[in-house]
């Protein structure tokens, strides 16, 4: 659970959340003979250490009665006590330790109606249409929003990706470039303005069809326990071997996923541990190219690697792109520079529009930010 809810762009991305429910189902059948075979044990110790207990008492009374037939004690105090003793032990035992388990299992209690009791956050209408993809064009029209009550992160965003072309979004961090990304796949729902889809407003389809359609690679780099066949075909869970392989060679990672002794059977590890962030990269981009999804978003997916595993890895980028509409953010305008169209995004809007010469040339804030990153002979050859 706790995997699935770390994970959970992924699983929505992918529409991965009957699969999910499945994976939870399993681990709690688990989790279920877990506990029973906990619980057996503890039924069995339970009467043996009362019967040890009993056994002690009965030598305590056997001792006590000794001492009485020597005359040094008399029967009525021996009874009296012993009497007591057994008759208050237990009640006060449990008097003790009422008001703690009542108070801790109301609270438990009313946690749990309140999850039981709350509306699914992605409710929707069976009968909402699906979307349909031709061309792949993203349009926003004076879209705003806000996370929290009067904190504004976009305000009248409006642009047009493209269909099959890459457009590029860079500016200063928090200045609402993922936001971007979270409305498309519909994380969020904008506050004001539309995103439509090849003209089609995507709050009137379905999120299922919408992000069928949508291939995601995000900066996380986020993979699931299991093995490396596993975490590709995610992508597509009925792709064949031949299907996912041919993903893994397009995305540059055949090669060193057959380095390892067990090849595709490899484990990654709790989030991917076991491998290194190119490594992690080209496997996110091998799920991308399986799901084989028209238009594809890319969140910073080379932003921690070192430059020879991003070299690797945006070659990969470079195929996956191809024939697709690609939506692109980037803190490295290196990565940018070949992108049909670029978007300055500064403060929750758009301020800036065109292709790396054309900015350049505007000497404004692309031009600002080119500057930070390369020395002025490179500006000026630029």
């Amino acid at each position: 659970m706790q995997e699935t809810v770390q994970g959970i762009r992924a699983v929505k991305s992918y529409n991965l959340e009957d699969r999910m429910r499945t994976r939870m189902d399993e681990n709690i059948r688990d989790l279920e003979a877990g506990l029973n075979t906990r619980a057996r044990v503890v039924s069995r110790t339970g009467p043996l250490m009362e019967t040890l207990g009993g056994m002690a008492v009965g030598l305590f009374v056997i001792y006590a009665g000794f001492s009485v037939l020597n005359g040094a004690k008399m029967p009525g105090e021996f009874f009296s006590a012993i009497t007591a003793l057994l008759l208050a032990y237990e009640p006060a035992k449990r008097l003790a330790r009422l008001n703690l388990d009542l108070a801790a299992n109301l609270t438990l209690s009313r946690f749990l109606f309140d999850i039981l009791d709350s509306a699914p956050m992605e409710a929707e209408p069976i009968a909402m249409p699906a979307l349909k993809v031709t061309r792949g064009e993203i349009e926003f029209r004076d879209v705003s929003f806000e996370y929290r009550a009067g904190e504004t992160v976009l305000r009248n965003v409006s642009f047009t990706a493209e269909a099959q072309r890459t457009t590029a979004l860079v500016g200063t961090s928090g200045g609402g470039k993922s936001t971007v990304m979270n409305l498309i796949e519909r994380f969020y729902e904008p506050s004001s303005g539309t995103i439509s889809i090849d003209s089609q407003d995507i709050a009137a389809h379905s999120r299922h069809s919408l992000r069928d359609q949508i291939a995601y690679v995000s900066q996380d780099l986020f993979l699931f326990s299991g093995t490396i066949r596993e975490n590709i075909r995610l992508g597509k869970p009925g792709a064949t071997d031949e299907e996912f392989i041919a993903a893994a060679k397009a995305a540059h990672a055949h090669d060193f996923i057959m380095g390892f002794e067990n090849g595709y059977d490899t484990q990654v590890g709790e989030h991917g541990a076991q491998l290194s962030g190119g490594q992690r990269a080209r496997i996110s981009i091998a799920r991308a190219f399986l799901k084989n999804a028209p238009i594809l978003l890319l969140d910073e997916p080379t932003a921690a690697l070192d430059a020879e595993s991003e070299k690797e890895v945006q070659r990969a980028l470079d195929d996956l792109r191809k024939s697709r509409t690609t939506l692109l953010i980037a803190h490295r305008l290196q990565t940018v520079m070949s992108a049909d169209k670029i978007c300055v995004v500064d403060d929750g809007s758009i301020v800036e529009t065109g292709t790396h010469q054309e900015l350049l040339a505007r000497r404004g804030r692309y031009h600002a930010f080119y500057r930070l990153q390369f020395d002025d002979r490179n500006v000026v050859n630029g």
